[in-house]
């Protein structure tokens, strides 16, 4: 929100933490107050307002507007001078404001400096930090009723005397409301993103709606009352407010890991896309917001060395030391950089999620507890890239579409992910717009079905499964469908292993990596393609899927847990290098594009992908092992190639 060209914030220090805090004054008509600077070191006693900037139930509106501002038609007075504040905080302060005491308190729309870019990406660093120091936090969930001045006293501003030298929680009236009208639970304030970290970190906590004031038990309690009675039937808004209260009490649990949160907080709302991860950064216990700041870059990199240093032809790589990290909080980044930096840390810096699958599928494949933490990042990191990116929608996407030119073509393979064969293709059918818009076409895709399989339940099935994926197909637009593309990535490579879930370890041997990559780059120069659609192609294991224009019969199509992320590679054949006849390079694959699959079961957030889980930690691999046999593969690749493989993916 921006203020008055004529109003002058107190400095902040450049020497030591600081923030600026909001002294109200007793009394009661217009909001009157001062605005100072206050060092941590100081140990400032204040309130910290955890609130939303728009009105939270939108048919409760202030009756009275100001004359000053028609954008912020209202205003508090700071030093004097008027300042346009929205209509849902002038009714909090209007509630909080004593008749007696002064009230301190932080607010981010006043405190900061939001003209100022470099301040506002140094206090949003700070944020976990300043309500986590604040004595009490106070979460206003808007007000039912028009708001007026008053100089009575309520349980709302006798909480200004909390940060008096009576450090006890003021006792609330005997006779104030109970939470139980279901409008507390519509209000919008919990579908707030940054609530998340704001309520969480608090190390005290009270709900005020209007003149009423709730602690946190007492708000957990009326939610508990409201599921048993209504189940499913809850009011609006309920999900969302049962969320963040779980959330609280889980607070110092491994489920506040960063990839956890983005996940428990993806339909939370927020009005700059970039907080998507800055909003989280600061309530994760496995990461730290990081400000810009002389030297910040040297620290955020420190990731980039362990990087620089791999390589994939050797036989070893080093492992990168695993836990706290840091994501540079900077509002000027791309989304690109952002996204990157997030995947970076997730799969370099973060320990394995322990409990990501679950115990029956380990206690099933017999794999040592050690051989699946060294995995898990492996097998989730596809999935994870996905997640991310799907925070921000289709805007590094886009952002990388304006540049104009693409990013590098040739990076060094960073990221080794293990996924599975989801099948061989058999037969390859019509291109898609013909498919949907010519009856002969179809009926062609329709035999295409019928000579795949001959087993009448096979057949039942694959018709089962075409049915349902054509009804998801016909509603492509052109973004879905430029999705399934050739992807020029010849150093992107994919092998088999044989033996034991322990041999997923071992990576490909420097010389035969070698020799995968002359083979690929030697495909690379093949003959161009004739068309650009997508065709529709059925294979092995009731593979059902649009393949990109360079798909061939017998190329493999390799997907990743829990995501619909599918590649199409293409078997790199047994063949000698020139003049090295007697070596003869291993069943490596080669990238051919990005393909659309259909499902072959439903996956559910309460079930994950359990027939991932089962191909993925299979106990053991025939050492003759079919090309399109269900099994897993490693596929290396460099963070443009995962961007690519995990636009737009379902998760």
């Amino acid at each position: 929100m921006s203020k008055p060209s004529k109003f002058s914030y107190p400095p902040l220090p450049s020497d030591t933490a600081a923030i600026r805090l909001l002294t109200i004054h007793p009394g009661e008509g217009r909001i009157e107050a001062i605005l100072e600077t206050s060092t941590f070191a100081s140990k400032p006693r204040y309130l910290a307002l955890s609130y939303t900037w728009n009105h939270p139930f939108p048919e409760s509106r202030l009756k009275k507007k100001s004359r000053f501002s028609p954008l912020y038609p209202y205003e508090i007075y700071i030093d004097g001078t008027p300042i346009p504040v929205h209509a849902n905080l002038l009714s909090c302060l209007f509630c909080l404001r004593s008749p007696v005491y002064p009230l301190k308190i932080w607010i981010d729309a006043i405190c900061i400096n939001q003209d100022d870019p470099a301040e506002r990406n140094e206090q949003v660093a700070i944020m976990s930090f300043i309500y986590s120091r604040a004595q009490l936090v106070v979460a206003w969930l808007g007000s039912l009723i028009d708001v007026i001045s008053t100089n009575r006293e309520t349980d709302a501003n006798r909480l200004s005397s909390y940060i008096s030298d009576d450090a006890s929680l003021p006792r609330l009236s005997a006779l104030r409301c109970e939470p139980d009208d279901p409008k507390l639970a519509s209000s919008s304030y919990w579908t707030r993103l940054w609530i998340a970290q704001e309520v969480c970190l608090a190390n005290t906590v009270v709900f005020t709606c209007g003149d009423s004031v709730w602690t946190f038990e007492e708000i957990k309690g009326w939610t508990d009352t409201i599921s048993a009675k209504t189940g499913l039937e809850a009011p609006p808004g309920f999900r969302s407010m049962l969320r963040l209260l779980h959330a609280r009490l889980s607070r110092f649990s491994d489920g506040m890991k960063l990839e956890n949160l983005i996940e428990h907080f993806s339909e939370h709302n927020c009005s700059e896309p970039r907080d998507r991860i800055f909003a989280l950064v600061g309530l994760a216990n496995d990461v730290r917001p990081l400000a810009f700041h002389a030297g910040a870059r040297a620290e955020e990199d420190a990731l980039e060395m362990h990087i620089k240093t791999l390589d994939f032809r050797q036989e070893h790589l080093p492992e990168p030391e695993r836990g706290v990290g840091r994501i540079l909080v900077d509002y000027s980044r791309g989304f690109y950089d952002i996204w990157r930096d997030v995947v970076k840390f997730i799969y370099f810096r973060a320990r394995p999620v322990e409990w990501r699958w679950s115990s029956s599928v380990v206690k099933t494949h017999a794999l040592p507890a050690a051989t699946v933490q060294k995995l898990e990042r492996y097998v989730s990191v596809v999935r994870a890239a996905g997640v991310v990116q799907g925070l921000f929608h289709r805007r590094v996407q886009d952002e990388l579409a304006s540049r104009g030119t693409p990013l590098v073509r040739r990076q060094n393979p960073v990221i080794r992910a293990i996924g599975y064969v989801a099948g061989q293709i058999r037969q390859i059918g019509p291109q898609y717009d013909s498919l949907v818009a010519s009856p002969q076409a179809a009926d062609d895709w329709f035999e295409c079905l019928e000579n795949a399989y001959h087993s009448p339940l096979h057949l039942q099935k694959l018709r089962t499964m075409n049915s349902q994926y054509m009804a998801k197909i016909i509603a492509y637009g052109r973004d879905e469908l430029d999705l399934v593309a050739d992807i020029n990535k010849p150093h992107v490579l994919a092998w088999r292993l044989a033996g034991t879930p322990r041999h997923l370890e071992k990576p490909l041997r420097p010389s035969e990596r070698i020799r995968a990559e002359w083979y690929s780059e030697k495909r690379e120069n093949s003959s161009p393609i004739s068309h650009r659609e997508p065709r529709i192609c059925v294979g092995t294991n009731h593979l059902i899927a649009l393949v990109p224009p360079g798909a061939e019969e017998g190329d493999i199509v390799v997907r990743f847990w829990n995501c619909g992320a599918a590649l199409v590679m293409r078997p790199l054949r047994q063949e000698p290098m020139e003049g090295d006849e007697k070596n003869m390079m291993p069943c490596a694959f080669g990238l051919i594009g990005r393909a659309d699959v259909a499902e072959v079961v439903d996956r559910s957030p309460q079930l994950g992908d359990r027939h991932a889980e089962a191909t993925l930690f299979r106990t053991s691999f025939p050492a003759s092992i079919d090309i399109g046999t269900l099994g897993p593969v490693y596929v290396e690749m460099d963070f443009p190639t995962l961007q690519i493989i995990t636009a737009s993916i379902s998760t």
